[in-house]
């Protein structure tokens, strides 16, 4: 009997786990921001949603710094698997939270549900080439995209070693539109790619 979809998933974080242990994040990570920085939908981008890397995790910290006129979010975890989304600075303080993960403080601004997100930067442990992503199996971020999969770009920043031809995936997993790794940036096929200026 093949292994379930859930039995599946288990299997892969572990080895994706084992395989960034030996992966140099700070050098793939600063290639991979320099492949940003060059890239059209993010230059035209004006409000964009990141996270606070783990250390085996694409860091894109330094964009925050090297482009400070852009309007820059982070995500806060809260009960119930839930996301709020804060403002975020260069200089703005970030506190751990229970899983090690640095966040805003919850005193900081948030989101104006008016303002619309152009980006959103999501992390993976995996990714296949049709844009499905594996995360760590809480579903924050598959909760929280429902709402913005329609109008906001979403893209993975992860290293090439990390992508595979295809992914087991639940009816509610929210696949991407972008793949970005040290090489290049990938659109995906069969998921519709929204423009920023929209």
């Amino acid at each position: 009997m093949p292994p379930s979809t859930a039995e599946a998933k288990k299997q892969l974080r572990q080895d994706a786990r084992e395989k960034r242990a030996h992966l140099d994040m700070a050098s793939l990570s600063q290639v991979i921001c320099n492949q940003i920085t060059q890239w059209e939908t993010f230059q035209k981008a004006t409000h964009i949603l990141t996270y606070a890397a783990l250390p085996d995790e694409i860091n894109l910290i330094p964009l925050i710094e090297q482009f400070p006129e852009k309007h820059w979010y982070l995500p806060r975890v809260l009960p119930q698997k839930k996301l709020q989304i804060h403002q975020a600075s260069p200089q703005m303080p970030l506190a751990s939270n229970a899983f090690g993960i640095l966040e805003p403080l919850p005193t900081a601004p948030i989101l104006d549900p008016k303002i619309p997100l152009h980006l959103i930067f999501i992390p993976a442990l995996l990714i296949d080439r049709h844009g499905t992503r594996l995360g760590f199996g809480g579903g924050y971020y598959d909760r929280f995209l429902v709402e913005y999969h329609d109008k906001s770009i979403l893209c993975c920043p992860i290293p090439s070693a990390l992508w595979m031809d295809e992914l087991p995936q639940d009816p509610w997993d929210v696949k991407v539109h972008w793949g970005i790794y040290e090489t290049g940036i990938v659109s995906f096929p069969n998921v519709t790619t929204i423009s920023p200026d929209n």
